[in-house]
């Protein structure tokens, strides 16, 4: 490349030289040198030539030198994220830098949701849960399991009508056939045993348990004697009478009759009182309970009974 340069150098200075002595115009030239001009990307440049300063006779022509061109190089684009924007391929010049094709935004692509975790409803006594939704493509979780807390009952005395459970102290049943089916016979009746004591000649103030069954046309009192001895009538022909005597929540009382019936198994209130009787269990109010044996007056019986539902169940009644 040196050697090259340097014979042209010479060429350029023998015909410099040659002009000079042999010019016509009689004029003493002063040699300018005419720089080269490097080509560009998008513009041509120029070789470089001479020409006399004094007289612009030109000694050596400049030539073009073609456009180099573009020397393309890749801009590398990414792609667009649930979140965040891509970019696509790009090209510039590795030379001059000049862009040649923009990158243009690709958008992003947003969650692709899915249910990862399923939840479950909440009850009424129990807390329930959201679903967990994450992304399917970059595992983002979109939604936590949340705790839905347990609905609670649409009412403390009757029925809920959200699970269909018995609330409060009262509850609805039905008789049962011969085959131990539920008949479309219907009953009210405690829950749980109203809790009392009881006292006879061999015992003072013992433990009672009392449920009281009412359908449409009796109302009954089955006692349990210590929790567990069901105050029966054994006889086939005679009728246990007791006196019944119901204090009310005002402080007044009503006095009744019932009767175990020979081979009976609860107390029955007489057909004429039954009215009544249903009347005060409807009060809504807690009243007490005195039940004295006719012909044994040391037999007595003694509780009080929460009439709080007994209203909404007794009405659900057939």
């Amino acid at each position: 490349m040196k050697k090259s340069f340097l014979v042209s150098f010479f060429v350029l200075s023998i015909t410099i030289l040659m002009i000079v002595l042999l010019s016509s115009c009689g004029c003493k030239h002063e040699m300018v040198i005419d720089a080269a001009v490097e080509a560009t990307c998008t513009e041509n440049g120029l070789t470089a030539g001479a020409h006399c300063a004094l007289c612009g006779e030109v000694f050596t022509a400049q030539e073009a030198v073609p456009a180099k061109g573009h020397t393309e190089t890749v801009i590398a684009g990414k792609n667009a994220t649930c979140t965040e924007a891509g970019l696509t391929e790009g090209k510039s010049c590795g030379v001059c830098g000049e862009i040649l094709t923009e990158q243009e935004t690709v958008p992003a692509k947003g969650h692709s949701v899915v249910t990862k975790k399923t939840g479950k409803a909440a009850t009424c006594t129990d807390n329930g849960l959201t679903d967990e939704k994450v992304c399917s493509e970059c595992g983002t979780i979109i939604e936590t399991q949340k705790i839905i807390y347990a609905l609670g009952h649409t009412t403390d005395n009757g029925t809920c009508s959200r699970c269909g459970e018995v609330r409060g102290v009262w509850a609805l049943s039905y008789y049962v056939d011969d085959f131990n089916m539920p008949t479309d016979e219907a009953y009210v009746y405690n829950k749980d045993y109203f809790i009392g004591t009881f006292s006879n000649s061999a015992t003072n103030d013992s433990l009672l348990y009392v449920m009281i069954v009412v359908d449409n046309k009796d109302v009954g009192i089955f006692l349990y004697e210590y929790g567990r001895n069901q105050v029966k009538n054994n006889s086939s022909r005679y009728s246990d009478w007791y006196n019944v005597t119901i204090r009310l929540a005002d402080g007044s009382k009503v006095e009744y009759e019932a009767a175990v019936y020979a081979g009976g198994d609860r107390l029955l209130f007489e057909e004429k009182d039954y009215n009544s009787v249903v009347n005060i269990l409807k009060s809504g109010e807690e009243i007490g309970v005195y039940i004295v044996e006719n012909d044994t007056p040391t037999t007595n019986y003694l509780f009080k009974v929460d009439t709080s539902n007994f209203a909404d169940i007794f009405n659900e009644l057939k």
